[in-house]
C-alpha cells in the first residue's frame, strides 16, 4: 500500500469522526451477530440421539407391511410432527406433507400433498402429484373424495397456516440447556483440579525446576534426590486456584429436574421436576404418572383415528388395514418406587 492511499484512508477516517463516526463503531454494527453459548455443546450429539431413541420407542405398532417399517413412521413423526397416510398402487405410504387447497371451517387443510422424505414427489403414480384430499371437506362435512389421512403425533395444537411442530424441535432447547449444565459439571471438575505453583527468580531456574518436577512426578519411585542448595530446598508450592465450591451434585439434581420435564413433555416416565430425596407420597407419584400418561395417551389417540379414517376411506383395502394395531410400549410408562434417604431426615410414607 502506498504512501497516498495510506493518506487518503487516515484522511477518510479523520472526516468520519470528526462527524462524530467513528471505524470500530461500524464494524461492530456491520457485524452485529447473535452470540453463541458452547459450553457443553459437546454432548450434544448424545442427548440429541437420546432424546430421539426414547421418542421414537413410545409405540410398538403391529401387521404393517414389511416393506414400511414402524420406527421408520415414528422416526418421520419424531422429526415432521404429522404424516399422512394413503394408498396407492396397493401400497400403504406415510409419509411427509405439504398442505394444499386451503383449509376447512375448523381451520384443517382440505387436501395434502404428499412428499417422500427425501423432499421429492412421491412415487411414480401420476394421482400422487396432485393434493389428495381428507376425510373432511371444506365445509366441515365428510368428505367423499377423501383419499388420505393425517397421521398425528399428538393433538394438533397449531395455527391454520403452519403444520404441527416436530417433537425433535421442541425439545432441542431442553436438550440444549441439558448440555449446558454438563458442560458446566465438567468445568466444575476441572477448576477443582488445583495445580501447585512453585515460584524462580529467574527463566533459568525455571527451566531447571520444571524438568526436576516432571522428574520426580514422573517416576513411581517412593523418592527423590535433591542437591543441596537448590531451588527445591526454600520454595514452597502454592495452590493456583482460590476456594472454589464443588457445585457437582447441585448441577447434576438441576440437570436430573430438566430431564424430567422433557421425559414428561414427550410422555415418558421420569421422578418429576423437582427430584425430591426422599420417597414421594401417594399423591406426587400420581400426579406426575397422570401428567405423563396423559400426553402417551394423546399420541395413542391420534395413532389409532389415523387407522380408523384409513379404513374408512380405503374399505376395499379393509383386509390389509385391519391387521395394522398401535399400542403404548409399556416400559415407556414404568415407574420405580424411591427409597427413602434417612440422611434427610425425611418421612417413609405409604
Amino acid at each position: 500500500m502506498g504512501r497516498k492511499t495510506k493518506a487518503q484512508m487516515l484522511n477518510m477516517q479523520a472526516r468520519l469522526e470528526h462527524l462524530g463516526i467513528r471505524i470500530e463503531q461500524i464494524s461492530k454494527l456491520a457485524f452485529n451477530y447473535e452470540r453463541v453459548d458452547t459450553i457443553g455443546t459437546e454432548f450434544n450429539q448424545v442427548l440429541k440421539d437420546l432424546d430421539a431413541q426414547q421418542n421414537c420407542n413410545k409405540y410398538k405398532w403391529n401387521g404393517l407391511p414389511n416393506y414400511l417399517p414402524a420406527w421408520l413412521i415414528e422416526y418421520m413423526l419424531y422429526l415432521r410432527g404429522s404424516l399422512c397416510g394413503f394408498i396407492s398402487g396397493g401400497s400403504l405410504y406415510i409419509l411427509p406433507y405439504a398442505q394444499n387447497k386451503g383449509i376447512n371451517i375448523y381451520g384443517m387443510p382440505n387436501a395434502v400433498q404428499p412428499i417422500t422424505f427425501n423432499g421429492a414427489m412421491a412415487g411414480g403414480n401420476p394421482d400422487n402429484f396432485f393434493g389428495k384430499e381428507l376425510p373432511v371437506n371444506n365445509f366441515g362435512d365428510a368428505n367423499s373424495k377423501a383419499k388420505a389421512c393425517i397421521l398425528y403425533d399428538r393433538i394438533p395444537v397449531y395455527s391454520s397456516n403452519s403444520t404441527p411442530i416436530g417433537r425433535a424441535v421442541l425439545n432441542d432447547e431442553l436438550v440444549r440447556y441439558q448440555c449446558e449444565i454438563l458442560g458446566r459439571v465438567k468445568n466444575n471438575l476441572k477448576n477443582l483440579d488445583k495445580k501447585v505453583v512453585f515460584w524462580v527468580d529467574s527463566e533459568a531456574q525455571k527451566n531447571q525446576m520444571s524438568n526436576d518436577i516432571r522428574e520426580a512426578y514422573g517416576t513411581d519411585d517412593p523418592f527423590i534426590i535433591a542437591v543441596r542448595g537448590s531451588n527445591w530446598k526454600d520454595t514452597k508450592g502454592e495452590t493456583l486456584q482460590g476456594d472454589i465450591a464443588n457445585e457437582t451434585q447441585s448441577l447434576f439434581e438441576t440437570w436430573q429436574s430438566i430431564n424430567s420435564i422433557r421425559c414428561m413433555c414427550s410422555g415418558i416416565a421420569n421422578g418429576g421436576a423437582f427430584e425430591k430425596k426422599e420417597r414421594k407420597i401417594t399423591g406426587e407419584l400420581q400426579g406426575d404418572q397422570t401428567q405423563t400418561e396423559i400426553v402417551i395417551d394423546a399420541g395413542l389417540q391420534m395413532r389409532r383415528l389415523f387407522l380408523e379414517q384409513m379404513k374408512n376411506i380405503y374399505p376395499e383395502y379393509a383386509e390389509m388395514l385391519n391387521k395394522i394395531t398401535v399400542e403404548i410400549n409399556e416400559r415407556t410408562i414404568e415407574y420405580e418406587e424411591e427409597d427413602t434417604d434417612v440422611s434427610t431426615g425425611g418421612e417413609d410414607y405409604e
